[in-house]
């Protein structure tokens, strides 16, 4: 369940969460520092990429994962993505297969802003989007097709966007909102933002634009799974001058919006359980 949390201070949120002893060291004022560079908000798997943003830098941290693929592959010797969602990519597809998903490929992943160029003005903007534009610059973003057809409304289809998000990954394009994303429904392309904004994301029917607004305007989030307390704060880019606070306790991410600011997630085990 998501909670929301408005302005109340990090100290007093993880002592209403643990409160079982004055002495836990869930309340203590024992805090990680860090300072984040501006710089870092054009980057992580939070970024959002579309029609109106583009991509501010290059993805650099790339491999190409083709001879890992097991036939799950469908054009070529090259299969490159961010190394961050090679592990959770290939545990999504192999966990597909042994369901009885067989049919599976990986149609479309990195592409170059030259690549990206070429198609664009190979196939036109009403199927392409310009070059800066695509999410597959970033490298977190692929397509998954099936060997003979069209994925559309077919079982594979289905069980993906429904288990995708406990991977980390989300379909990026659903049919029911157009509207926001501007790009039509593709049941094929299914983009990386991490564990457990995927989760959020599915929970709440939230596209990645919408994900990104609601922590924006909310600021402060904690999220709760199995006895895991994720605390997902938005940080603008004023905030950035100053150190940022986390308890010593918790594990601590970061991905910039590719926006105004930074999505941070504190990560904390409760210790009672």
């Amino acid at each position: 369940m998501m909670k929301k949390l408005l302005t109340i201070p990090l100290l007093i949120i993880l002592s209403l969460l643990f409160d079982n002893s004055a002495a836990s060291p869930l309340v203590t004022n024992s805090w990680q520092h860090i300072q984040i560079n501006k710089d870092a908000m054009a980057n992580g798997p939070l970024i959002l990429v579309n029609k109106s943003v583009a991509l501010q830098e290059d993805p650099t941290d790339l491999v190409n994962i083709a001879d890992q693929l097991d036939g799950l592959l469908a054009h070529g010797n090259e299969v490159i993505v961010q190394s961050e969602i090679v592990s959770p990519l290939l545990q999504m597809l192999t966990d597909a297969n042994e369901a009885g998903f067989k049919r599976l490929n990986l149609t479309s992943a990195f592409r170059s802003g030259e690549l990206q160029e070429e198609l664009y003005e190979k196939i036109g903007e009403e199927f392409a989007l310009p070059p800066g534009h695509s999410e597959h610059q970033t490298g977190l973003a692929v397509d998954i097709s099936i060997t003979y057809g069209k994925i559309e409304g077919t079982k594979e289809a289905k069980w993906l966007a429904e288990n995708a998000p406990n991977y980390g990954f989300i379909l990026r394009y659903p049919e029911d909102k157009t509207d926001i994303t501007g790009i039509e429904f593709e049941p094929w392309h299914f983009r990386y933002v991490g564990k457990p904004h995927s989760q959020i994301m599915q929970q709440n029917n939230f596209v990645l634009e919408e994900y990104v607004d609601f922590l924006r305007n909310e600021k402060t989030y904690i999220y709760e799974s199995n006895d895991v307390y994720y605390v997902i704060e938005y940080i603008q880019a004023h905030q950035l001058d100053e150190q940022i606070s986390y308890p010593w306790y918790a594990d601590f991410k970061y991905s910039g919006s590719n926006d105004d600011g930074i999505i941070t997630t504190s990560i904390i085990r409760n210790p009672y359980k």
